[in-house]
């Protein structure tokens, strides 16, 4: 997964040992008034960051920055359609209750584990599924059950319903 430019200081600093230990120090509310050189450096580079700010003599978390940056990153979710019923990253969030939801969000959903070509096994359907959800036996039940996808007799082999 690629790593946005304004999430690359904050990863930096976390990255670094002295810069965790002065940020935990931070969040807990602990005196850093005679830092060593070492301890200077990570607060400057957690502050350059905006993961911190001066407060007084002190530092303080920096939640203004942190709201600014978690907003300009946020992507709207819709508001109808299959689609809302996704997370932002694709993955299932909640299932519709109504039963013709249902069907149009399993219908919608399916064709991104399976292609109307393939014949997987269970073990193959199951690892394109763990891709959309942690519960892969309930969507692969759901999608069995509401006729998406056909199961072979044995229960061994799925396919796109035609």
């Amino acid at each position: 997964m690629p790593v946005e430019d304004s999430a690359r200081p904050i990863l930096a600093a976390l990255a670094n040992q002295t810069a965790r230990d002065a940020f935990a120090r931070v969040v807990l509310g602990e005196s850093l008034e005679h830092p060593t050189a070492a301890q200077r450096r990570a607060l400057t580079q957690l502050d350059a960051a905006g993961l911190i700010c001066t407060v007084g003599d002190g530092w303080t978390i920096d939640e203004a920055h942190l709201r600014r940056l978690l907003q300009s990153g946020a992507r709207p979710r819709p508001k109808s359609g299959p689609e809302r019923f996704l997370t932002s990253d694709g993955r299932i969030a909640r299932y519709p209750s109504q039963h013709h939801e249902r069907v149009e969000f399993l219908t919608f959903i399916a064709p991104r584990a399976i292609q109307a070509h393939e014949t997987l096994t269970e073990a193959e359907i199951n690892d394109r599924l763990s891709l959309l959800t942690a519960d892969v036996a309930l969507l692969r039940r759901m999608l069995v059950d509401y006729q998406v996808l056909d199961r072979d007799p044995a229960g061994t082999n799925y396919r796109l319903m035609a």
